[in-house]
């Protein structure tokens, strides 16, 4: 991409028109109430990471949640924990495979076509299914997530502490071989 020199003035403008593209996005920079080690446990003996990664840990079914805190509002957040179904990326979108001998296979929809379906369990294997082979395929209207509208308000907001303190990179990427001059 080739640089560009602006006014200051001109800067400004175009970081806040950016900015307002991500409505979600935290535009504050205070800490969420609550305690974030605490809200780190909640996650931990919720088991969230059979579905989410943070960093290198965790699993990759769900989102990724690195850098939430960076890229959601708090608002945005608690409404992901209580109401997951609320709002569901695509690449996300639950899909159901009922075989001919009646075995459901859940899993979140990787690609489809006219003639068949790939999606990964929640195990994060790769599964794909020719539909003329299938008694049906169910598109999930709710979020494979379940809602977590019954966790401690206490715990919620721990949880959303911790959640909130997600703002680097903690490893992303580690071990991946960068060629030389690559930044």
């Amino acid at each position: 991409m080739p640089s560009f020199e602006f006014e200051k003035d001109e800067l400004d403008h175009l970081v806040a028109y950016v900015r307002s593209l991500s409505a979600s996005a935290k535009t504050d920079n205070k800490p969420v109430s609550g305690d974030p080690a605490r809200g780190r446990q909640v996650y931990e003996h919720s088991g969230c990471s059979g579905c989410h990664r943070i960093g290198s840990e965790g699993s990759v079914f769900g989102p990724e949640l690195t850098r939430i805190g960076a890229g959601r509002s708090p608002e945005y957040i608690r409404e992901s924990i209580v109401n997951p179904s609320a709002d569901i990326p695509d690449e996300y979108n639950g899909v159901t495979v009922i075989t001919r001998d009646g075995k459901r296979i859940t899993g979140v929809r990787v690609n489809e076509d006219t003639f068949s379906v790939q999606l990964r369990d929640p195990s994060q294997n790769f599964r794909m299914f020719q539909k003329d082979d299938t008694q049906q395929v169910v598109h999930e209207v709710k979020s494979l997530m379940p809602a977590y509208d019954r966790l401690p308000q206490e715990d919620l907001q721990n949880l959303l502490a911790y959640l909130d303190t997600l703002r680097g990179n903690l490893n992303a990427g580690a071990g991946v071989k960068k060629e030389k001059g690559v930044r």
